[in-house]
């Protein structure tokens, strides 16, 4: 009996390590399991957040160039403005298109023969909001196309192609029914 008790016991330990080693061996399992999905965040992690600082910088460097290249318009379309202003002051009329392109105006992406001016189309009753010059479109990475515009008033607006077109359209609508009559 005593024998029977200690086969039994033996087999009941050895069942208990049996478990125990299923146990342990489940643990290890999830541990190692555990190691490699914390390993692949780390290489997700530096993988993906280097390509999406680099990505950022990217989009805001062009970004940042397009307003750039946009306040380079406006400033060059001011230093017209102030010329055009100037010569209305000293001669009582707008200058014709050569006296407008010997003008010195500096800027790196526009020069006056690029720009679009033609002071035929304004007569001296034309409305304030007459377009007399406008710049040529520039293609932004990341801002939609544009002209910068300046009005008979003096006003600089930035504008886009269709609306530009509609002003023109007026321009020229004043001025031939203005001949006419």
């Amino acid at each position: 009996m005593n024998r029977l008790n200690n086969f039994q016991q033996n087999r009941h330990n050895q069942s208990d390590d049996i478990t125990r080693q299923a146990r342990l061996s489940q643990i290890e399992k999830k541990i190692e399991n555990t190691t490699q999905t914390t390993r692949r965040f780390r290489l997700i992690r530096m993988l993906i957040i280097p390509v999406i600082f680099s990505l950022a910088l990217i989009l805001l460097s062009l970004v940042g160039h397009d307003m750039f290249v946009k306040k380079e318009y406006y400033i060059f379309m001011e230093k017209v403005s102030q010329n055009i202003t100037g010569y209305v002051k000293n001669n009582h009329q707008l200058p014709s298109q050569e006296i407008f392109l010997q003008f010195h105006i500096k800027a790196r992406n526009l020069s006056l023969d690029k720009l679009h001016y033609d002071s035929s189309f304004i007569l001296p009753e034309s409305p304030p909001d007459t377009i007399l010059a406008y710049t040529p479109t520039h293609d932004f990475w990341m801002i939609s196309p544009g002209h910068v515009v300046l009005y008979m008033d003096g006003k600089l607006e930035w504008i886009k192609e269709e609306q530009l077109k509609t002003l023109l359209k007026k321009r020229d609508q004043f001025y031939n029914s203005a001949i006419i009559h």
